[in-house]
């Protein structure tokens, strides 16, 4: 691996009246401007944070937690403190990017919730706290009413468009992508009424990089016996996987032979909440410790890193494929 990089970018402030939403098909779902690319592409002053002593923490998961970061800035220059305190009641956008020279990628998308300013005379700091989806899911509420017959993608749609944020990854298990049996009335918070709809779907809604996704629990997608990612000794793993310790995170009615695990590796960065990943390791293998791979959802995400330090890693919380159904 070349050296460490990465990328902090704060600028445009996000207000939920904003969303650029493009027009859609009743039973499509389509790909809005997403944050990035507005920040991006927005008139006005961005602060581009690089090359500083800087320490992170991104955890993401597929439970319906918001994604959070935390970045800590050390001795930051009296412009950035200008710029933070001249936006500091606004929930300014914030795109990081990290990895290492041959391996970068955006790592988190989200708003700043909360800045903290510390002066310990010799050494100061800025910490921002930042969640992923903040803003829309407080600020966006539904109130629609659907007739029997209507497709669910159109259900969805007109949610999502409330929540006015772009789409990621949206899978439908097939049994369940049939219009609504009855009428139906949705009302209150967006958030909370899609994640009830998709409940019933069978399916995990989150937001993931300022992008809505819904994909299918104990469901492997179509072509998941190629992984998109392989993680091995060979790719930076550290150590051995172990065992979830999550008490009663697996529903009692998931396929009995699914097991969790977690792995730690070097700065991984561009893998994703819902990506398919083999494992590569000689974890609980017989006597010869010949490696074997097997084929795993990622269920959580956590990306920490210290700019001027030792830590630099991605740990996974992974969930074997074996005995998910296979998508048509």
């Amino acid at each position: 691996m070349l050296g460490r990089k990465y990328e902090l970018i704060l600028g445009k402030p996000v207000t939920f009246t904003q969303g650029v939403l493009l027009p859609a098909p009743p039973t499509t779902f389509n790909n809005n401007l997403s944050l990035e690319d507005q920040l991006r592409t927005t008139d006005g002053t961005l602060l581009v944070i690089s090359q500083h002593h800087l320490d992170f923490k991104i955890s993401k998961n597929t439970k319906g937690d918001l994604a959070s970061a935390t970045f800590t800035l050390y001795n930051p220059s009296p412009d950035t403190l200008a710029y933070l305190n001249s936006k500091s009641k606004q929930a300014i956008s914030v795109v990081f990017k990290c990895g290492y020279e041959d391996n970068y990628a955006v790592a988190f998308v989200g708003t700043v919730s909360k800045t903290m300013h510390v002066d310990e005379g010799i050494e100061q700091y800025i910490r921002f706290i930042c969640v992923d989806g903040e803003v829309q899911t407080k600020e966006a509420y539904t109130n629609r009413t659907f007739r029997k017959g209507t497709p669910i993608t159109q259900v969805l749609n007109d949610l999502f468009s409330d929540m006015k944020l772009s789409y990621g990854k949206i899978l439908i298990p097939d049994e369940h992508n049939k219009p609504i049996k009855k009428n139906i009335v949705v009302s209150g918070k967006t958030s909370e009424q899609l994640k009830w709809i998709v409940e019933d779907l069978q399916s995990d809604f989150y937001i993931s990089d300022g992008k809505l996704n819904i994909i299918p629990k104990f469901e492997a997608p179509k072509g998941s016996t190629q992984s998109v990612h392989d993680i091995s000794s060979d790719s930076g793993m550290i150590g051995s996987p172990v065992p979830l310790d999550t008490g009663t995170d697996t529903k009692q009615d998931s396929p009995k032979n699914i097991t969790q695990k977690t792995v730690k590796s070097l700065l991984l960065p561009f893998i994703k909440i819902g990506d398919i990943v083999t494992l590569t390791s000689i974890y609980n293998q017989p006597d010869n410790l010949t490696p074997t791979s097997d084929v795993y959802k990622v269920i959580a995400v956590q990306h920490t890193g210290n700019y001027e330090g030792e830590d630099w890693t991605t740990t996974l919380d992974i969930e074997s494929t074996t005995g998910y159904r296979i998508a048509t």
